[in-house]
């Protein structure tokens, strides 16, 4: 499960691109959230996995919750513009 802070509407075909480093991205149509300095057990199960649960969370609520495939790329970084 990966839990971030609320985003802006309804997320539209969610995914994680990942590429086995410690940098992923949870991306949607309008959105995208760079993952950094992720934990090797995270990594591993990243690696094993063919979605992951995500949760919106703010303090208080649970605002939505959806599953978001993961797509294992070559370089994430390659997708990242800073």
């Amino acid at each position: 499960m990966l839990v971030i802070n609320p985003q802006d509407g309804e997320p539209m075909n969610p995914s994680l691109v990942y590429d086995d480093s410690d940098t992923a991205l949870l991306m949607s149509m309008d959105w995208t959230i760079k993952l950094p300095n992720i934990n090797a057990g995270a990594r591993a199960e990243f690696e094993k996995a063919e979605k992951i649960y995500v949760v919106e969370r703010d303090v208080d609520n649970i605002v939505r919750d959806y599953y978001a495939r993961v797509n294992k790329v070559k370089n994430v970084k390659a997708f990242i513009i800073e």
